[in-house]
């Protein structure tokens, strides 16, 4: 009976039915997981009231102190031994079950209890912040499979992790993964924008060398994607000073048959300049975005009348100019062509490139 329960909740996690059959025959035997899973199914409902909620959490909070470690199963030695350290793992529990967890320093210990727990197959949130010795900590990830995840976050966003390519083989066993977001100083960008991935809505890849947007461009699994956000690394000592996304960047990613669903857009440190706009309008991308973020630019004030003479003013929620080469006359004209939200602070001289590549320097 379990079992069948399970392939039920895996074929669709989202459906609280069988969840809920599940917390019944689990209370029916006396299993005081049933009832956690009922009171956590039961907080989900926005409409119960205050005094209603405040006991059922009261309840729940109960249970947790009861038999938390007990339903973290291999992973609750690891995880309690370091619970107090502020470096080491957050956790969460949803409809009975470990739901999130975010290893902020990922301990060999933790990592393998991970492997081992038998209710890894319902997690729906994976986050990696920190492993010393990354590649032989996170090693035993590749071999397994996460069948819930729907969001995983590799990094911390400051370039921590330097992996090569640990980021992409995680993600590629993980069938269902929604948000994907790496940070990393030298993520292997093409195996990452490879991935077989037709659910994914959102990629954020920040603090990389390299960005393969070819690559990213000719993935037909990416036809859902919804959001892409780029910001590279700083620039080091021998990279070439076009920058880490440069026109042909830009021109990839807007030329895409396959990033057609892309509403949101955020593309730091691009030297593609004003003739990277003229790329998102002849492409017809800039007439699909709802939000646009082109920071740390060298956009001018012809990129600028581009974009208030376009259509885009028409779809266009939120435009993001900050750090680049705009004059007031160019900020009025995207602040009065009818954008909703418009960012356009700190703007650059010409002769100074290096803003460019501020990017993380850790």
């Amino acid at each position: 009976m379990v079992e069948e329960l399970r392939k039920r909740i895996l074929d669709a996690p989202d459906d609280p039915d069988p969840w809920r059959v599940l917390g019944d025959w689990l209370q029916q035997r006396g299993d005081p997981r049933g009832e956690f899973i009922r009171v956590q199914l039961a907080l989900e409902d926005p409409l119960i009231d205050p005094a209603t909620r405040r006991s059922l959490q009261g309840k729940e909070r109960a249970l947790l102190n009861a038999h938390e470690r007990e339903w973290l199963g291999p992973l609750g030695d690891p995880l309690f031994a370091n619970k107090d350290q502020p470096l080491s793992a957050r956790w969460g529990f949803r409809r009975g079950f470990l739901h999130t967890l975010d290893l902020v320093n990922a301990m060999p210990d933790v990592v393998a209890g991970l492997v081992a727990s038998p209710d890894r197959d319902l997690l729906r949130s994976l986050s990696v912040e920190y492993a010393f010795e990354e590649n032989e900590v996170l090693e035993p990830l590749v071999n397994v499979n996460f069948p819930s995840v729907v969001a995983f976050r590799f990094g911390d966003g400051t370039g921590s992790l330097r992996e090569e390519g640990l980021a992409g083989v995680i993600a590629g066993g993980m069938p269902r993964l929604r948000a994907l977001t790496v940070s990393g100083r030298r993520v292997d960008t093409k195996s990452l924008f490879s991935l077989k991935a037709p659910d994914l809505e959102e990629l954020d890849v920040s603090c990389a060398h390299e960005h393969a947007t070819k690559a990213l461009a000719k993935n037909p699994s990416f036809a859902n994607l919804e959001r892409l956000a780029l910001a590279p690394h700083a620039l080091e000592p021998g990279d070439d000073e076009s920058g880490y996304l440069p026109l042909s960047a830009v021109r990839d990613i807007a030329r895409s048959p396959h990033l057609q669903a892309i509403g949101q857009l955020s593309l730091w440190q691009s030297s593609a300049g004003d003739a990277g706009v003229a790329e998102l309008l002849r492409s017809g991308m800039l007439a699909r975005l709802h939000i646009l973020n082109l920071s740390y630019g060298t956009i001018t004030d012809e990129g600028a009348r581009m974009i208030a003479e376009s259509e885009a003013p028409k779809t266009l929620q939120s435009l993001t100019l900050t750090q680049n080469r705009l004059t007031p006359d160019g900020i009025a004209l995207v602040e009065g062509c009818g954008i909703g939200h418009v960012v356009a602070q700190n703007q650059r001289d010409e002769d100074n490139i290096w803003y460019l590549y501020h990017g993380d320097i850790e």
